[in-house]
């Protein structure tokens, strides 16, 4: 996967080829390697991940989802109703 920062991208929870849904954080733009702000540990530590800024503002993380440039998930999961949730109920904040 070749995503360069400033790409759209697409972060998914989960899906269920069963039922042919696919859980999304939403589409957002692809900002790098950046440490994980909500992770005092893992910001001391300086590690850094996959950082994408969604639409609606908020960060998500590559440790967090599953994500790849947003043509190709679109193309990938065709067929499937993209269900939305929220990355911050997820991490219970």
């Amino acid at each position: 996967m070749s995503v360069q920062v400033g790409d759209r991208v697409i972060a998914l929870r989960s899906a269920n080829n069963n039922e042919k849904k696919a859980y999304s954080y939403g589409a957002g733009v692809y900002k790098g390697e950046q440490l994980v702000e909500h992770d005092p540990q893992l910001k001391e530590m300086g590690l850094k991940n996959p950082c994408i800024e969604l639409d609606g503002g908020n960060l998500v993380y590559g440790m967090e989802c599953w994500w790849g440039p947003e043509e190709a998930v679109k193309k990938r999961f065709e067929g499937f109703e993209f269900v939305q949730v929220s990355i911050t109920e997820d991490r219970g904040v």
